[in-house]
C-alpha cells in the first residue's frame, strides 16, 4: 500500500519526549477537520471527486498554451540575457553586463534556446507543466501539515488564482521559482521521518531556487532554521547537516549575486538595472527604521495581497482585516502547533521583501499555499475565539475561500480567451509591436541595423523589433544630464532613434532631459506616431551603413 493509500490523520510524528502521537493531536484535534463536521453540506464535490477536480484544473491550464508571447519587459530581459548567453557574451543585453537578474532562469532559456526548443509554443507549454507540477506539490506539501481535505481545497484555490494562471504563460522566473520552494519544503517536510535523502533533495532543490529569484535566498535560510525546531525522526546530525549546507550555501550565493551587482554599477551610462540600490540603503539604515519599514511595507501591499488572491483591487485598511490580520493569526496558530518549518520559511522569504519594498502582486506567488493554508488557520482560530462553533468557523474559511475562486474564475476566464484570439494585447502592446515593426521597416529599407532608446517598454520593443537598444538601469535613468550632453550621449551610443510616450509615464531624470532636448531641437524629426507614442530621428540621419556596422555595439 503506498503512503498516500492511508489516511493522513493516521501517521504518527515523534513528541518531544512524550511517546508517539497521532497528526490529528498534534495539529489540533477537531479543528483541523471541517468536513467531518459538516458532514455533506460543504466540500462534498471535492471529497467526491478529487480526481475530477484535478483533470478539470489540468485540462484548463493546457488549454492555456499557445503561441502568443506576454508583454513583460522582465520578459523581454531574460529572452533577450538567454540570446546573449548562447551568442557567448554572458548574462548581457546588447553587450551591457546585467546583474539584477539571477542566472538559473536565463540558463534554463538559454538551454532551450540552444536545443532549438525556444519557440514560444514550447516555452508556454513547458511553463504549464511547471505550474501543474507546482499545484501538485503544493498538495502534497500542505498534506504534511494539515488533513488531506483541507489541503485539497486550499490547492484548488492556489490553483485559480488570476496571478498564477497569468504567469503560467508568462516567461518569468515566478512559477520555476514556485515549483522549487514548494518541492523543496515538501522534501523537507518528508525528511522529517523518512531519512537524510529527502532532507538533502530539499537543501539543492531550495539552492536552486534562489538562483532564480533573489528572494529565495532569506526563505531557504529561514527554512533551515524552522526545521531545527521541527520536531523529527531524522537524526540531529542529518538535520544539523542539513542546515549547515542550506545556510552556507545560501550565502555564498547572496554575496555573490550582491558582489556582482555592486561591481556592474561602474558603468558610467548605461548602467544595468540592479537591486543594490534598494538594499545599500537599508543596510546603512538605523535600527528603528528597519522595524518600521517592514509594518509600512505590509500595509501599503495589503492592496496587492488582496488583489493577489481575489483578483479585485481593495484599500490597505480593508486588506488589513481581511488578509493580514487572519493571516498573522494562523501562523501563530501553527506555531502553537509546532509547525516551525513553514512559518520561518514564510517569515525569512516576507521579511527580506518588506524590508526593501511593498510587495507587488506576483511577489505573493512563492508562498502562495502558505498563504492559503494559513489565511484557512486564521479564520478559524479568530472564529473559535468568538466562541464560534467548529462547524461555524470551519464554514467561514470555507466561504472566503470560495469567495477567493469566485471572484478569480472572470478574470482567468479572460486570459483563456486572450491566448487565442487576436484581441489578445492590449493598446500600449499594441502600440509598441507597432513600433518594432517600423523599426524593423527601417533597418530593412537603409540595409543596415537601428539602435534607439526608449523612456519605457524599450526591451518590449527591442526583442519584437531584433533591433538593439541602450538600456537605461533604474540607477542611469535616475541620474542627471545637462542638456548640451544629450547630443554628445546619442552620438557615443550610435543612437539613431528615440521612442518616446506622451503624456509622460514615470520618467526618470535622464529619460527626462532627452524627451525634452528631443522634442524641441529642430534637429530631430517625427517619423513614426501611433496612438501615445512617437519616434524621433536626427534629420540627419541616416549615417553610411559602414560608420554604422562599426558601432562597438554591433555583435
Amino acid at each position: 500500500m503506498s503512503s498516500h493509500s492511508v489516511p493522513i490523520c493516521s501517521r504518527k510524528l515523534p513528541s518531544n519526549g512524550a511517546g508517539p502521537v497521532s497528526r490529528t493531536a498534534a495539529l489540533g484535534g477537531r479543528l483541523c477537520r471541517p468536513f467531518d463536521l459538516l458532514g455533506k453540506h460543504a466540500g462534498q464535490f471535492l471529497l467526491t471527486y478529487p480526481f475530477q477536480v484535478a483533470v478539470g484544473i489540468g485540462i484548463f491550464y493546457l488549454a492555456l498554451v499557445s503561441s502568443k508571447w506576454q508583454m513583460f519587459p522582465d520578459s523581454a530581459c531574460y529572452l533577450l540575457m538567454a540570446q546573449g548567453v548562447c551568442e557567448g557574451q554572458g548574462l548581457s543585453i546588447f553587450g551591457t553586463a546585467q546583474g539584477k537578474y539571477p542566472p538559473g532562469f536565463t540558463l534554463y532559456l538559454a538551454g532551450l534556446l540552444k536545443t532549438g526548443l525556444a519557440w514560444m509554443l514550447v516555452l508556454n507549454g513547458l511553463m504549464v507543466v511547471m505550474a501543474l507540477g507546482s499545484l501538485m506539490m503544493s498538495y502534497l506539501l500542505l498534506c504534511e501539515f494539515t488533513t488531506r481535505r483541507w489541503a485539497l481545497l486550499s490547492t484548488v484555490v492556489v490553483a485559480m488564482l488570476y496571478k498564477l494562471v497569468m504567469l503560467s504563460v508568462s516567461q518569468l522566473s515566478d512559477v520555476p521559482c514556485l515549483l522549487l520552494i514548494v518541492s523543496g519544503l515538501y522534501c523537507f517536510a518528508r525528511g522529517r521521518r523518512d531519512g537524510p535523502w529527502w532532507l538533502a533533495a530539499g537543501v539543492l532543490l531550495l539552492l536552486i531556487a534562489g538562483w532564480f529569484r533573489v528572494v529565495g535566498i532569506p526563505l531557504a535560510i529561514g527554512a533551515a532554521v524552522g526545521l531545527l525546531f521541527e520536531r523529527s525522526q531524522a537524526s540531529r546530525s542529518a538535520i544539523w547537516l542539513s542546515v549547515v549546507t542550506l545556510v552556507a550555501g545560501s550565502l555564498i550565493t547572496g554575496g555573490w549575486l550582491y558582489q556582482r551587482d555592486r561591481a556592474l554599477q561602474t558603468v558610467a551610462v548605461a548602467a544595468p538595472a540592479t537591486y543594490a540600490h534598494s538594499v545599500t540603503p537599508l543596510l546603512e539604515s538605523g535600527p528603528a527604521e528597519q522595524i518600521a519599514r517592514p509594518l509600512w511595507h505590509a500595509y501599503q501591499g495589503g492592496p496587492f495581497l488582496a488583489q493577489f488572491l481575489t483578483g479585485q483591487q481593495m484599500s490597505p485598511a480593508m486588506a488589513l482585516v481581511l488578509f493580514w490580520l487572519p493571516g498573522l493569526a494562523g501562523a501563530a496558530w501553527a506555531v502553537t502547533r509546532r509547525q516551525y518549518l513553514l512559518v520561518f520559511a514564510t517569515a525569512g522569504y516576507l521579511g527580506a521583501v518588506l524590508l526593501v519594498d511593498p510587495p507587488i502582486t506576483r511577489y505573493y506567488l512563492p508562498i502562495a499555499p502558505i498563504l492559503v493554508l494559513y489565511l484557512v488557520y486564521g479564520i478559524r482560530a479568530i472564529a473559535r475565539r468568538a466562541g464560534a462553533r467548529p462547524a461555524l468557523a470551519a464554514n467561514l474559511a470555507i466561504a472566503l475561500l470560495m469567495v477567493c475562486v469566485a471572484a478569480n474564475v472572470p478574470k482567468n476566464l479572460r486570459q483563456l480567451y486572450r491566448q487565442h484570439t487576436d484581441t489578445y494585447h492590449e493598446d500600449v502592446k499594441v502600440t509598441m509591436a507597432s513600433a518594432a515593426q517600423f523599426l524593423r521597416r527601417e533597418a530593412a529599407d537603409l540595409q543596415t541595423p537601428v539602435r534607439f532608446l526608449m523612456d519605457r517598454g524599450d526591451l518590449v520593443v527591442a526583442y519584437l523589433s531584433g533591433q538593439e537598444c541602450l538600456h537605461l538601469g533604474k540607477v542611469a535613468a535616475r541620474r542627471s544630464i545637462a542638456d548640451h550632453q544629450v547630443d554628445d550621449l546619442l552620438e557615443r551610443e550610435q543612437i539613431s532613434h528615440v521612442l518616446v510616450w506622451l503624456p509622460p509615464r514615470k520618467v526618470r531624470a535622464m529619460h527626462q532631459v532627452i524627451r525634452q532636448q528631443v522634442q524641441n531641437s529642430p534637429d530631430y524629426q517625427i517619423v513614426f506616431a501611433r496612438d501615445d507614442l512617437q519616434i524621433f530621428r536626427p534629420r540627419a540621419w541616416p549615417q553610411s551603413a559602414e560608420h554604422r556596422a562599426g558601432s562597438p555595439h554591433r555583435k
